[in-house]
């Protein structure tokens, strides 16, 4: 079975700077074929893919792993399963986990990254540092909004909600969509748990600086979701940042 028939559906979305592809992958297509898109991830992957404990996880991952190996492939020129990826965590130097890059130097760098719910995954690729996120409508619990409010959201960002988001259902929704936006921005920075998202605020424009770095985000329109990409103003060109 050739790779291109066996790759979950994978639809491109309008994004929001010329600069990035944005595709949203669907994740629960087909489960059948998850041990043929096995074939399309390195050792490494079918490693962490083969160790979920339930069916349905080691699922969502093959088809977003797939996916994504797939959409890099074409733009290497190289097969999905040789895209050398690797990995680094900014807190602890480990190489086991932290955020994924092409670990290839090019003549125009390409940097990706991905996020999913249970249903889809959402996948970004540019030329720039790239961070994106997704929350579903319905799976995100008023409790769980509530506790995002207490630890993620910056004095400025609490009050905006305070004031402007009364009513239960918005005030929920735009508590979702401030953690959306924050994660993306410290997913484009690599930053992981380094960067705490109380520590800065987007309260009043899509753009932010932190430390020598400045970072834009802008939501990105989905049926039935929040999402958000953020992305670094410095172009890569060789290698990872």
């Amino acid at each position: 079975m050739e790779g291109a028939s066996i790759r979950a559906p994978c639809t491109p979305l309008e994004s929001p700077i010329a600069e990035a592809d944005v595709y949203a992958v669907d994740i629960t297509d087909r489960p059948e074929l998850t041990q043929a898109r096995l074939g399309l991830l390195d050792d490494d992957g079918r490693a962490r893919a083969t160790a979920f404990r339930f069916p349905v996880l080691m699922q969502r991952y093959v088809a977003t792993w797939s996916a994504v190996r797939e959409l890099l492939g074409v733009r290497l020129d190289i097969r999905p399963e040789l895209v050398p990826i690797g990995r680094s965590c900014p807190s602890c130097g480990s190489v086991a986990h932290g955020k994924p890059f092409i670990d290839l130097p090019v003549e125009r760098a390409i940097q990706f990254n991905i996020t999913h719910s249970a249903r889809r995954a959402l996948i970004a690729i540019a030329d720039r540092p790239i961070g994106i996120d997704l929350e579903e409508n319905d799976t995100a619990e008023p409790s769980t909004a509530q506790a995002l409010y207490a630890v993620a959201l910056a004095q400025e960002e609490r009050e905006v909600v305070d004031h402007f988001f009364a009513e239960p259902a918005l005030r929920r929704w735009e508590i979702l969509r401030d953690w959306v936006r924050k994660e993306a921005v410290i997913k484009a920075l690599g930053a992981g748990l380094a960067l705490a998202p109380n520590s800065f605020s987007l309260a009043k424009v899509g753009h932010v600086t932190i430390g020598s770095r400045s970072v834009n985000v802008e939501d990105i329109s989905i049926r039935g979701g929040i999402a958000a990409i953020a992305w670094c103003d410095e172009v890569v060109t060789a290698g990872r940042l």
